[in-house]
């Protein structure tokens, strides 16, 4: 018996153990690594989500909820609900042709966020009213369809990011709309490798088997695409949150895990 004890302690020492190291988390994510340029349409609940003062740039992503509400991370929006543009079915930041344009009304994050690195950012989502609803005759402007509840932790799901960040740390910011393939980690497989915070009732994490994509990651407040859907339908299953600081592909990044909030999403967005 006591041999047994030792061993089962011994065992559990070493699946207890991280893979890597302790690390630094920040809600900084305005990166797609080893991307590929999207086409029009791919992606029809993408949004670009402006901050404005004297002049509007790209801050964060969002997903179309329905034809006055989108969704994102709570950090993208922490200013006044006034100095947020959303542009909505555009493939290029520079052509808004054919897109459709609202100034937000209203912002709402979640009432137990917690901008803390060492805590994993928990409950890092957000929603944003504008006034004017959205013309779904758009070819180019659609809604989203979230995960269900049942859907399981998708551990092991291939899924895509999408985005306009940053195409490596320090770099440019690309013009034309990016995705890039990942995988989806069982929450134990994301602790083993680094992320230690991470916790199933807030986070859904990511990382590419070859480190070569995403990791770095999608844009702060941008989709989770996976094809979970009937007929493979691509449904958003999760919301840009965080990555490693010094933008590490090696490394999972973090996501909030939108079916353990869909209530808080219909009673904020009603």
């Amino acid at each position: 018996m006591k041999i047994f004890v030792v061993l089962a302690l011994a065992l559990s020492a070493v699946y207890a153990a991280p893979r890597h190291s302790a690390v630094q988390l920040t809600t900084d994510t305005g990166f797609i690594v080893g991307g590929e340029d999207a086409n029009r349409g791919d992606w029809p609940w993408q949004v670009s989500i402006q901050r404005c003062s004297i002049s509007c740039s790209h801050n964060c992503g969002g997903t179309v909820l329905n034809g006055n509400w989108v969704l994102t991370a709570a950090h993208c929006i922490t200013g006044a609900a006034s100095s947020y543009r959303l542009v909505f079915g555009i493939l290029n930041r520079d052509d808004e042709t054919g897109g459709q344009v609202r100034t937000a009304s209203r912002v709402t994050r979640h009432e137990n966020w917690i901008n803390d690195g060492s805590l994993g950012f928990p409950n890092d989502i957000g929603v944003v009213r504008f006034e004017e609803a959205l013309d779904f005759s758009s070819p180019w402007v659609s809604p989203a369809t979230l995960v269900s509840r049942g859907v399981g932790s998708l551990a092991g799901q291939a899924c895509t990011i999408t985005g306009w960040g940053r195409l490596f740390g320090g770099g440019p910011l690309p013009n034309t709309l990016q995705q890039a393939e990942t995988r989806v980690l069982s929450n134990d497989e994301c602790i083993l490798r680094g992320i230690s915070m991470a916790r199933y009732e807030y986070h859904i994490c990511i990382s590419d088997d070859n480190d070569v994509n995403g990791a770095c990651n999608g844009d702060s407040g941008g989709p989770l695409n996976c094809p979970v859907g009937p007929a493979g339908a691509h449904q958003i299953a999760g919301v840009t949150s965080f990555v490693i600081v010094g933008c590490r592909i090696d490394r999972p990044s973090g996501y909030v895990r939108v079916s353990e909030y869909l209530d808080w999403i219909d009673d904020n967005t009603n």
